[in-house]
This record gives C-alpha cells, sequence and structure tokens, in this order.
C-alpha cells in the first residue's frame, strides 16, 4: 500500500511539475527525470498514450474529433498517444473530460491482466411475470467497455417491455434462438424478427416491447450502447 501511494505522488509530482515551468525549463526537466527515474516511470508516458488511444478508438473519435472535444491541437494529442510527450495533469484533466472518464483512468498504475469469469450460477439475473423473461450481463459490473450486454429469454407468447437506461443512445436485439416481434414505439408495427436477425435501434427513448411468436422459448442477445460510445 505504501509504495502504490508513493508512486501516485511521483506521478502527481512530475506531471505538476511540467505544469508550472516554461517550455523550454519542461524540456530539460523532463530530459532528466527521464535519466533518473525508474523503468516504470520511464515507461508511463507510453502507458497513458496507449490508454488514450484505447478510449478514443472505443468511442470512435478520430484524433481531430478528440483533439476539437478536449480542446488541445492534434499534434499534442498525438504525441501523447505515441508516448512522445509528457503531458501536464491539466491538460490531461481536459483529455478525460473529452473521453468522459476519470482522470485516474488515465494515470492510474498499470494492474496485471485478468481474465473475469462470470459463471452462471452466480449471475445476477433480472426477471419477471415468474420467470417468462430473464435478463442477465455478460460483463462485470465495473466494465470500461462503452457498452452493455445481455443475455436474455423470453417464454412462449409473453411480452416484454425492455429495460431502459438513462445514458443509452442506441441498442441491437438479435435473436439466437426462436422468432419474436419487436415493437418500438405506441404507434409503430410489430417488427418480426427471425433467428439470427438483429434490430438496431436508434429510439431507446421510446417504449420497446418484445413478444415471443416462437412455438418454444425465445434467446436473444440485448447490446446496448453508452452516450460516451458516439
Amino acid at each position: 500500500m505504501a509504495l502504490r501511494l508513493c508512486r501516485w505522488w511521483r506521478v502527481g509530482l512530475w506531471l505538476v511539475e511540467g505544469a508550472m515551468d516554461g517550455n523550454d525549463s519542461v524540456n530539460r526537466r523532463r530530459s532528466a527525470h527521464v535519466n533518473g527515474r525508474s523503468e516504470v516511470e520511464s515507461a508511463l508516458p507510453l502507458a497513458i498514450g496507449a490508454r488514450v488511444r484505447g478510449l478514443r478508438t472505443r468511442r470512435r473519435y478520430s484524433l481531430e474529433r478528440l483533439a476539437q472535444r478536449a480542446h488541445v491541437s492534434r499534434a499534442m494529442l498525438s504525441q501523447i498517444e505515441n508516448g512522445q510527450s509528457v503531458p501536464t495533469i491539466l491538460l490531461l484533466k481536459r483529455v478525460a473530460d473529452a473521453l468522459d472518464v476519470q482522470l485516474s483512468a488515465l494515470i492510474a498504475p498499470p494492474e496485471p491482466r485478468r481474465t473475469v469469469v462470470l459463471t452462471r450460477k452466480n449471475a445476477t439475473v433480472l426477471s419477471s411475470a415468474g420467470g417468462s423473461f430473464t435478463l442477465r450481463s455478460l460483463l462485470p459490473e465495473h466494465n470500461v467497455m462503452s457498452a452493455d450486454i445481455f443475455e436474455g429469454s423470453i417464454a412462449v407468447d409473453h411480452a416484454e417491455v425492455l429495460p431502459s437506461r438513462a445514458e443509452a443512445t442506441a441498442e441491437s436485439v438479435v435473436i439466437v434462438r426462436g422468432r419474436a416481434e419487436l415493437t418500438v414505439g405506441d404507434d409503430s408495427a410489430p417488427i418480426l424478427l427471425e433467428e439470427g436477425d438483429a434490430a438496431y435501434v436508434v429510439e431507446t427513448d421510446s417504449p420497446r416491447s418484445l413478444r415471443n411468436v416462437f412455438n418454444g422459448e425465445t434467446h436473444f442477445y440485448l447490446v446496448r450502447a453508452r452516450a460516451a460510445n458516439l
């Protein structure tokens, strides 16, 4: 714990020093730091750049779009992503805000890669109508993806209103097995979805219902994009 806090203090000091110096002295100070830093600290610009690039591509932002949102030049953003520039903490805060993430998501010490197994028996399943409709998340509770993915099932002749989420902007309903009718809005006609069909829905603020018209249980996936993904 003490080592982690020490690293955080040194990272913060390094970034703040860059913000307080002039351009020439910043370059000299950075050069001196590189010679005196440990291997982990020397790799920090590359780690920050990789995180910025990864979040940008996940949100489908071009360099130009992210630069405009963060109010920085495209050239500066490119240098950050390539680990060629040590950004100040204020600049990083603007980039984090433009990516809709916390500053810590860009500068937190890297953690070992982990694989999270979501076992079926321990899954949290949302159900209604006595189990006639079920929905379970296929992602961990605190996932870094800009989308939510659910696996669902719906019983014969059952109809269910799909749950809404405030920050969702679009969703896809994919029929894995069976057949269902999707209704979007109160006045629209039902859309028949056969096995393997997918419906892309932008009107996530309108009521959306799914009705099983198969002679057995219908299984589907619900993929929902969050606002930060567009």
